[in-house]
């Protein structure tokens, strides 16, 4: 997968169509902690996070001739089986802002049949704020994001090839070291709210929430 980013990432139209691109790529700092939690193991997975000025600038790299061709060479090892791409509209609560490198902590939460998708995503929604007010979760957590996925480029996705994805919502959370991170998963007050909550919704199991290192590869904002 990263030779597959390089690769997109060195065509003209990626260079000057992608304002940001990050590569989240999964370790394992957080497995034996996730677990206190009630929640299971995670599943491999690579992601690329993407952003564009405008939905021309995507349009541009989506009809490339030379992006595609990458794309479809990308099918022979699962690219296109395993992939769940989508935009999102994102909600961020900054709490303690800093310019120090964070450490990343993600969970992705599969829609399943009942809640509906509007009520799973408030649910989710409800539950992250719930447990960041907690006072574990003040004294260890600098931010919060939310990803919610919505239709704007899903045809754009069909013209690459890719299949419709999965629906799911995506939630990172960063602190500045993994102490404060293994401190606020120890919370008993975090412990027992989370478990509380699993057994009410046992859906929000079908997810996969790991540790994640953060690669920049396009940041045009710093350039």
């Amino acid at each position: 997968m990263i030779t597959l980013t390089d690769d997109l990432l060195a065509i003209p139209v990626s260079k000057n169509n992608f304002h940001k691109f990050d590569l989240i790529l999964q370790n394992n700092k957080l497995d034996k902690y996730i677990q206190h939690l009630g929640l299971p193991p995670p599943h491999p997975s690579v992601w690329q996070i993407c952003e564009c000025e405008s939905r021309d600038h995507l349009s541009d790299i989506v009809k490339d001739k030379d992006f595609k061709e990458r794309i479809d060479a990308a099918e022979h090892f699962g690219f296109h089986a395993g992939s769940c791409s989508f935009s999102a509209d994102l909600k961020t609560k900054i709490f303690i802002p800093t310019s120090n490198d964070r450490v990343h902590a993600m969970g992705v939460f599969k829609v399943g049949p009942q809640p509906d998708k509007a009520a799973f995503h408030d649910l989710v929604e409800e539950l992250a704020e719930r447990i960041l007010e907690l006072p574990a979760a003040k004294k260890n957590i600098l931010k919060k994001t939310l990803w919610f996925q919505n239709e704007q480029i899903r045809e754009d996705l069909h013209e690459l090839g890719l299949p419709p994805p999965e629906d799911v919502v995506v939630l990172m959370i960063e602190a500045e070291t993994i102490e404060n991170v293994v401190e606020f998963i120890h919370d008993a007050e975090v412990i027992s709210l989370v478990k509380d909550t699993l057994s009410h919704v046992p859906s929000l199991l079908e997810c996969t929430c790991f540790c994640a290192d953060i690669v920049a590869k396009i940041n045009k904002d710093e350039a």
